[in-house]
Formats: structure tokens, sequence, C-alpha cells
């Protein structure tokens, strides 16, 4: 158990077809003025708030103009790593 009695989550494999994608904007589209949406969608797997233990369910990570980190490390929260962990979707 993690701090307040909430289980953490241990890293596993997502479940086979799962796949995560980006409906808008599309891939290699630049946005001018500071302010966007993004609308995302999942198949085959739930979402859920980070720390939740709870089979084939995850949070999201929007990474923006940015590599993707070590998988070994922890994805920073700054302006180019937002982070989904209340399970919003």
């Amino acid at each position: 158990m993690g701090t307040g009695g909430v289980a953490r989550a241990e890293q596993t494999a997502s479940p086979p077809g799962a796949e995560e994608y980006i409906i808008w904007p599309s891939d290699g589209a630049v946005i001018h003025g500071g302010k966007l949406w993004v609308r995302m969608g999942l198949r085959n797997m739930g979402v859920c708030p980070k720390g939740i233990a709870f089979p084939n369910t995850g949070h999201h990570h929007l990474l923006i103009d940015t590599d993707l980190p070590a998988l070994d490390q922890e994805i920073p929260s700054d302006r180019q790593h937002l982070h989904f962990g209340a399970g919003e979707t």
C-alpha cells in the first residue's frame, strides 16, 4: 500500500489489442496561440487514477515536443509532460 492507503500499481504490459490514439490534433499539426484541446481515445483497456491497482487500466501522459524518457524513469511533470493521473479522459 502507498501513502493514504491507496494501493500502488506496478507497471505491467498492456493487454493484447490495447491501443491509445489521438483523434485531434492530427499528427504533425502545428498549433498557434498557446491553447488547444486534445481528443484522445483508448481501445481494449480502461482508465483509472494513478496508484490504483486494477487489471488492464492506467492513466494518460501527454508529451509535447519532447522525447519519451527511458521506460525505467518517471515522466517529469512540466509544460512538455502533462499528467492525467486523476484518470481524466
